[in-house]
């Protein structure tokens, strides 16, 4: 963990960075949830 010690900076950056990827996706995975429900919920609305 030598490169950890040399650039303090830059595994932080990379750490928010893989944060911001994770929760993209899982935000994404979501709206495809709700996307593929929403016609459900009209076709029960009739």
């Amino acid at each position: 963990m030598k490169w950890i010690e040399q650039y303090p900076v830059a595994w932080r950056v990379a750490l928010i960075v893989l944060c911001f990827l994770l929760v993209g996706y899982f935000e994404w995975e979501d709206q495809e949830l709700f996307n593929n429900m929403t016609p459900l919920s009209v076709e029960a609305e009739r």
